[in-house]
């Protein structure tokens, strides 16, 4: 099963850091999202430095919401 699993390993690794990298892309410009965190943007903080050390820049991201006003 090891094996196996090695031979994808390098196809889902890049299929992570695409999907992430939309889906990143897409919550940044979603109305109801006030920050992205994932080092692909360009609009985060250590971007260059991420650029610079990274092939890929991972599956995991994380948003904040806006606050919702009830009125």
């Amino acid at each position: 099963m090891l094996l196996r699993g090695i031979q994808t390993l390098e196809l889902r690794v890049l299929r992570q850091n695409e999907n992430a990298q939309k889906l990143a892309e897409h919550l940044e410009k979603h109305e109801k999202i006030e920050q992205v965190f994932y080092p692909g943007l360009k609009s985060h903080p250590g971007h260059k430095i991420a650029a610079g050390q990274m092939t890929g820049f991972g599956g995991v991201l994380a948003f904040s919401l806006k606050e919702i006003s009830r009125t």
